[in-house]
């Protein structure tokens, strides 16, 4: 049997519990998200590696460089759907996605450029030739 004070702690810890849900579905919709404050613009490089048929290529070592660069800015290693998303600042710039395969001595590695303008999706496809 209770006494007399643990009812009223029980019936207390119900009312606190009734009160925080009824409180809590209003601060949400009213305070705005931290993360959204300070979020800046960006551009998204989409690209899928292609093999030498018509089919996708899986596991494929994908570098991002500014055009001109040596310095590489990502990596990423293509899904199984050989695709692969590099996020970048929005802006007027020029990439270089470069495919990290082995290659003869005198071929170049597969790769393909990409032009962003400002904060927007560009997709290109990365063939792998040899």
């Amino acid at each position: 049997m209770r006494t007399r004070s643990a009812r009223w702690v029980s019936v207390t810890a119900v009312a606190a519990l009734v009160a925080a849900l009824l409180v809590s579905p209003t601060a949400l919709l009213s305070a705005p998200a931290a993360s959204d404050k300070h979020q800046k613009p960006y551009a998204l490089i989409y690209a899928t590696v292609w093999g030498k048929g018509a089919e996708t290529v899986y596991g494929i070592k994908v570098e991002l460089r500014r055009a001109g660069s040596k310095k590489v800015i990502a990596e990423q290693i293509s899904n199984h759907t050989g695709e692969v998303a590099f996020r970048v600042p929005a802006g007027k710039q020029d990439y270089t996605l470069t495919a990290d395969v082995k290659s003869s001595k005198d071929k170049a590695k597969p790769e393909v450029s990409a032009h962003v303008e400002n904060d927007e999706r560009v997709e290109v496809s990365l063939h792998l030739t040899e």
